[in-house]
């Protein structure tokens, strides 16, 4: 993949000024956020910010939105250079015209707390790929939640696995505290009234790269919230989480309105959550998930709840660069359906059960916790700064 001239000389302004800022003394008592996936206070960065700021640090903090413009790059590359400690949710690709400088430390938390699928250097090619590498040599610190992701992340971002450190992430911290999901429903009804006393189903599908599937992604999405208003009873809402892109292209098809300040509906039962900012708090409010290839089943597990996967395009996804880092079918703690009928199914005999699990899928659940999580006492983030000597 090429990167666009433009973007490249931005990327050479960023690191000139870098380069320049550091000329000034690193501020100890200074903490820069790069948060540009999950501007939210639920996301590790979210998480570690509010902690900084609860010891007395200075912080800063750079979403998607301002991540753009002349002027974000001299205030997001004095910030960087004049902070003691920077984390990021996300790959920051003006790091790759930069060495951190001595004094600084760089914590990469990323946004998903395992993977599915294949990510980073493993998928990547031509000039993103060699930016992102750059952008590895600038971290001293990756933080995952268990050995078994601890070869792949150090390979996705390209460092050695030295600097991978096994702490469990920030954000999956509130899964653990009494009355998380509870408190998470109590947030979400009150911005969402019409949920009240609703069984919620959360559909979360990946977003997919290749572009000439867009039309199949709009269609099945649609197929699959029909179906559900005709086949399921009425005290079940579906609840659309869907990458930001897609969800404008849908908006585009159908009569879905922005998730503002009023009930997105369609009917009253379909609510697009798609830019609802908490994650975490959708998941706790969710009766029911429904997804395919994407990382939110590893928070998700831990509430023990059902899981369906509705993987409609398994064999050409399994087949192409992204693919898997392990068998899907065997690896996901959920049945795998290819097809809208079978999945139809199954949501309704969970309906049927009062959305419980099966004692299988409970046991199944467990075993992909224990592989997916070192540490389960909701103590995450104390052990960075722990690490980090706070």
């Amino acid at each position: 993949m090429r990167i666009s001239r433009k973007k490249m000389a931005g990327y050479r302004l960023y690191g000139l000024l870098y380069r320049i800022f550091s000329l000034l003394p690193v501020d100890g008592n200074r903490a820069y956020f790069v948060m540009t996936h999950d501007s939210s206070g639920e996301g590790n960065c979210g998480v570690m910010k509010a902690l900084f700021e609860e010891r007395g640090f200075k912080c800063d903090a750079l979403t998607r939105s301002e991540a753009s413009g002349a002027g974000f790059i001299f205030r997001s590359a004095y910030r960087l250079a004049r902070s003691r400690f920077i984390f990021c949710d996300n790959t920051f690709l003006p790091l790759s015209c930069l060495k951190l400088r001595k004094g600084s430390t760089l914590t990469q938390l990323w946004h998903g707390t395992g993977t599915v699928k294949k990510f980073g250097q493993h998928v990547n090619e031509g000039e993103l790929k060699e930016l992102e590498a750059r952008c590895g040599r600038n971290i001293t610190h990756l933080i995952v939640s268990s050995p078994a992701t601890k070869d792949i992340y150090a390979g996705c971002f390209g460092v050695p696995e030295s600097k991978v450190r096994v702490l469990g992430l920030p954000r999956t911290d509130a899964f653990f505290k009494p009355g998380f999901a509870k408190e998470a429903r109590n947030r979400l009804e009150k911005d969402f009234p019409s949920l009240a006393g609703k069984t919620l189903v959360l559909y979360a599908p990946t977003f997919r790269d290749d572009k000439s599937n867009e039309r199949q992604q709009i269609d099945v999405i649609r197929s699959f919230a029909d179906s559900f208003l005709n086949e399921l009873p009425d005290n079940f809402c579906l609840g659309l989480r869907l990458h930001p892109f897609v969800a404008s292209m849908l908006r585009e098809k159908t009569a879905l309105d922005s998730a503002s300040k009023k009930d997105p509906a369609v009917s009253g039962r379909i609510i697009d959550l798609s830019y609802y900012p908490g994650l975490n708090t959708l998941l706790g409010s969710a009766d029911i998930l429904i997804t395919d290839y994407s990382s939110i089943i590893f928070e998700y597990s831990l509430l023990r709840r059902p899981m369906l996967f509705y993987a409609y395009d398994l064999d050409r996804f399994e087949g192409s660069d992204r693919g898997f880092y392990r068998d899907y079918r065997g690896y996901v703690p959920g049945p795998v359906f290819t097809e809208p009928d079978a999945l139809l199914a199954a949501l309704k005999a969970s309906a049927a059960q009062d959305c419980r699990a099966s004692q299988d899928a409970v046991s199944a659940t467990d075993a992909f916790i224990a592989d997916s999580y070192s540490y389960t006492d909701g103590h995450s983030a104390e052990r960075l700064l722990g690490l980090l000597g706070i």
